[in-house]
């Protein structure tokens, strides 16, 4: 498997999102699984949570899943939100860490959605730029996810592929494959989507079986109401649920 400079070696094992109603029970019980994935937000201000954390992390490799800090906002990333997921980054140590291709605020508010942002130039150099001083913030390597894109935007210059593969020119950046996102926005496998990708990406894949039904996608105007570049983190970092399928770090 090839590995970009400053990441560790990944398992091509699934592994299971933990979430936090089934923290206890599986430092009771510890799971035969090859690793863990959390959410960083579901423990910054849970001490106790944390501490059940870092009696797993003793047995099993973790991934953070970043899902505040809201990549896409045109008003800049949050560092305060940043530093703390730093600070939790660092006592974890996870072998993975990684976050969405989105935006989830709007002057100040934090949303409780991963909202779509158009495929444009201007996109493109504000998602760049915010992706370098993410992984700088962090000192280490940010993987992107791609998105749920369950609209589309009439400014959008650029196919999601297009957005992607110039992003990865870009920034160097590894890439996060979510197969329902996949699903989703394509409507097909992930295969043929992946080998659009020119040159290839490092790519590490995620399925999650989903219980939403298939949405058509919608184009958007410029006229449009909704907006389409604004934001930073997402109150979905609370979630309580446990997914229903493994999540399985790949390869590429």
């Amino acid at each position: 498997m090839s590995q970009h400079p400053g990441l560790p070696p990944v398992t091509a094992h699934a592994g299971v999102g933990l979430r936090l109603p089934h923290l206890a029970e599986v430092v009771a019980t510890r799971p035969s699984v090859p690793w863990l994935e959390v959410h960083p937000e579901n423990f910054l201000s849970n001490p106790h949570a944390t501490e059940l954390l870092m009696h797993l992390r003793a047995h099993y490799p973790i991934s953070v899943h970043t899902v505040g800090v809201s990549i896409g906002s045109a008003s800049g990333i949050d560092w305060h939100h940043l530093r703390r997921v730093r600070a939790f980054i660092d006592l974890v140590d996870p072998m993975l860490v990684s976050g969405h291709l989105a935006w989830s605020t709007h002057e100040g508010e934090y949303l409780n959605d991963l909202l779509p942002l158009p495929f444009d130039d201007e996109t493109l150099g504000v998602v760049a730029q915010h992706l370098e001083e993410v992984q700088e913030g962090l000192g280490r390597p940010y993987l992107l996810e791609n998105p749920s894109s369950y609209v589309g935007f009439g400014e959008s210059s650029l196919t999601e592929v297009q957005f992607l593969a110039e992003l990865v020119r870009r920034t160097g950046c590894r890439l996060l494959c979510d197969v329902s996102n996949v699903h989703l926005t394509w409507d097909t496998t992930p295969t043929p989507t992946l080998t659009r990708f020119q040159p290839r990406p490092s790519v590490n894949c995620i399925s999650a079986a989903s219980r939403r039904s298939r949405t058509t996608r919608r184009p958007v105007g410029k006229s449009s109401s909704t907006p389409t570049r604004r934001a930073s983190p997402s109150r979905r970092g609370n979630s309580t649920h446990m997914p229903s399928a493994v999540s399985a770090p790949g390869r590429r």
